[in-house]
């Protein structure tokens, strides 16, 4: 009681850490490019929500994040992204400072005999492991599954009619390899 001014409850941050330099799944952006009939191409770009659905011949456009939610700044490391077709790629990570990103960009075509199902992309901060004092060297993988499918395979007799007739043509017996909905 009395006079006394000042503070009752001190809130401390439950994620603050000294050093925590991570792959951030939720930061990757990737623009798919697919060319039809030679030049013809449409640019699309992928995320959680839409899927990361592409098609062989496919030409993705890869950009990775590595953070540091530390509140010390990270010593220079490596950083390494692979693709689905197993080839690293290894660049230098620079110091991160507190809540600074650092972006790794590739380019990957889809191969043409790639089959239908998942493939996945990996990269990972920091792999000689040079940040001692890092608070959690499981969130430096970070990974996500593209998903290789393929498009509708039409069944349909040939058209046939004049000028002006109404021609219904019944491609019922039209299929997807991969199971989607015809």
């Amino acid at each position: 009681a009395g006079n006394k001014v000042g503070a009752a409850t001190v809130t401390l941050d439950e994620y603050l850490v000294g050093l925590d330099v991570f792959a951030d799944e939720g930061a990757v952006v990737i623009l798919r490019t697919r060319c039809q009939f030679g030049d013809i191409c449409t640019y699309t770009q992928l995320n959680a929500l839409s899927g990361y659905n592409v098609l062989p011949g496919d030409i993705l456009d890869i950009e990775l994040a590595f953070n540091n939610r530390g509140i010390t700044t990270s010593a220079a490391t490596d950083a390494r992204l692979t693709t689905p077709d197993g080839v690293a790629i290894t660049e230098e990570l620079p110091a991160l400072q507190t809540y600074q990103a650092h972006k790794m960009y590739t380019i990957w075509e889809v191969p043409m005999n790639a089959s239908i199902g998942l493939l996945q992309i990996q990269w990972e901060a920091d792999t000689q492991r040079l940040n001692t004092a890092d608070a959690n060297f499981q969130n430096n993988i970070g990974s996500l599954e593209l998903f290789v499918g393929s498009l509708p395979t039409p069944v349909a007799p040939e058209p046939t009619g004049l000028t002006k007739d109404t021609i219904l043509i019944n491609a019922s017996g039209s299929f997807d390899e991969d199971g989607g909905e015809v």
